[in-house]
């Protein structure tokens, strides 16, 4: 069954509050016919040193997704990625934007 989340976008804003970026959930828990398995987060950020900034603090990231009642005591896959970097290219994140789910869209002041 696909996980219904409803993480709010203020959520990731806390995390890079002046850039435009875009969450997708992709994986088993994306798609019905798919068996279980963790939650698979792509969150593609369009500034680099935001992107990075993020990856840093990853493990926040993690424990404040893990405390929101939607995600629960699931296993949580999240990748971050620079929609300016070589990862955009990887056949791994275009089959998860492709065939995920857009969770948020978070347009900031600057890009």
């Amino acid at each position: 069954m696909i996980i219904q989340m409803k993480i709010p976008r203020s959520f990731f804003k806390l995390f890079v509050p002046m850039q435009h970026s875009v969450v997708y959930l992709y994986g088993s828990r994306a798609h019905d016919q798919l068996k279980g398995g963790d939650v698979g987060l792509l969150w593609v950020i369009s500034d680099t040193a935001q992107a990075q900034h993020a990856k840093q603090n990853s493990h926040q990231v993690l424990a404040k997704l893990k405390s929101h009642p939607d995600v629960g005591d699931r296993r949580i896959d999240l990748k971050i990625i620079s929609k300016d970097s070589d990862s955009m290219s990887d056949p791994f994140v275009q089959n998860a934007i492709k065939t995920g789910i857009l969770l948020a869209e978070m347009r900031g002041t600057s890009n």
